[in-house]
């Protein structure tokens, strides 16, 4: 009986040996799927963090749009009470300010009168939008160039605007974004 215990236990052994080969085969097969498993699972993550951050900066941005807008608005308003003292010589040289409903305002230049520039904070609070126009009111334009301007938050909690990449973080570079062309009457 002792050869066939031990014919047994060889057998249980090279058993044993061949379960565990086929175990480490599955475990290093499904080691594979559990990886991609895993890594589904850190994406979802990811998105769903990103998903309730870009909520946030929603919520952020619909809080302190208008203040934006209204600061930006006080910026435009004092540099073209500046151009109108520093041109009160050439008045050619001036410019003017019309608020046009609550949330936007046109910019002319009266020695270029076919020259105007409309800006506005859009419906949804999510960005200021603008037009420069050459041309006669009723006529077709000469020459369009419009454009948006969307928020974005800074890490520490302030809005500014971006377009195309290049972004704008305070209002006297807006102000002059928007006012040197017109000055100058050349939009591009």
């Amino acid at each position: 009986m002792d050869n066939i215990s031990r014919a047994a236990r060889s057998t249980d052994k090279a058993t044993d040996k061949a379960i565990d080969k086929a175990t480490a085969k599955r475990g290093m097969a499904g080691h594979w799927i559990s990886d991609l498993a895993e890594a589904a699972k850190t994406h979802d993550q990811m998105l769903l963090k990103r998903e309730h951050s870009r909520a946030q900066e929603a919520q952020f941005i619909a809080a302190n749009s208008q203040r934006f807008w209204d600061g930006l608005m006080a910026a435009v308003e004092a540099d073209v009470l500046r151009f109108q003292q520093e041109f009160a010589h050439d008045p050619k040289g001036s410019l003017m300010l019309e608020k046009v409903a609550p949330n936007g305002f046109r910019v002319m230049r009266p020695s270029l009168p076919d020259v105007s520039l409309y800006v506005h904070l859009n419906v949804s609070g999510e960005a200021i939008e603008f037009q420069y126009r050459t041309g006669a009111d009723g006529k077709p334009a000469a020459s369009d160039w419009s454009g948006t301007l969307t928020f974005r938050v800074h890490t520490g909690g302030t809005l500014y605007l971006n377009q195309y990449g290049r972004d704008f973080r305070n209002f006297e570079e807006l102000s002059r974004m928007f006012l040197e062309r017109i000055f100058k009457g050349a939009f591009r």
